[in-house]
């Protein structure tokens, strides 16, 4: 997997995820991170049904965000981080979050993408850099009240 130029930097990521979830977040750009780690991918697909891009996190990002958007208690996102998954509303709640984060992606500005599926798999950021996908940044998230969590964004 390659790492690419990407257009969005860590401040416009956290001030754009700030808008959409409504706390907070502060962003650091990260090492990428062992792939194993991002647990949680959306695939974002063109017209043609083809994958356009993906944003990976791991689950502690993943359970932090889907909480903070409806404001559950941090317990909640706590308990998923520890058993490992999300439960059902914070899944529903990260796939809003998700599909509003299509804009992250530098094809947006290029192609209509929408988001196709959120896949839950251990290998999801293996899995898109063996069909040549790119990493374009790797960042630290730190949602407010709720903790911190890794997202990568990825091209193709």
């Amino acid at each position: 997997m390659n790492t690419v130029a990407y257009t969005m930097n860590a401040l416009e990521i956290g001030k754009f995820l700030t808008d959409l979830v409504g706390v907070e977040i502060k962003c650091a750009a990260a090492p990428k991170p062992d792939s194993g780690t991002m647990q949680v991918c959306a695939e974002y697909v063109n017209d043609e049904g083809e994958v356009g891009g993906g944003i990976f996190m791991d689950v502690a990002a993943a359970a932090r965000l889907g909480a903070a958007f409806t404001r559950i208690p941090m317990g909640g996102a706590d308990d998923a981080i520890k058993a490992g998954e999300l439960p059902a509303n914070l899944a529903e709640n990260l796939y809003e979050v998700l599909n509003i984060a299509v804009n992250l992606l530098p094809e947006s500005r290029n192609q209509r993408l929408v988001l196709s599926r959120v896949v839950y798999k251990s290998d999801a950021l293996e899995a898109f850099a063996a069909q040549s996908g790119d990493v374009c940044g790797a960042f630290q998230l730190d949602v407010q009240r709720y903790g911190k969590g890794a997202l990568v964004v990825a091209s193709k």
